[in-house]
């Protein structure tokens, strides 16, 4: 039996919606707050904290969709 989240032909329902703008919102905000601790405390580590980032964040962001999903 397919449930109505496993129904590609369905909507997403307000349930899924605001649990992922809730994940999303607060990975954001974890983020950058990251970034400001970082560069206050660490300026010089500052480069290789992006480039963790701009590696590490395609890959959260691909997770939480497939755990949405």
């Amino acid at each position: 039996m397919r449930t109505e989240h496993q129904d590609r032909n369905q909507p997403p329902t307000e349930e899924v919606s605001m649990t992922t703008f809730i994940v999303v919102a607060a990975t954001m905000i974890f983020i950058a707050a990251l970034a400001i601790t970082t560069a206050r405390r660490w300026p010089t580590a500052t480069t290789w904290i992006h480039i963790a980032m701009a590696v590490t964040a395609p890959i959260a962001a691909e997770t939480i969709h497939l755990l949405i999903h």
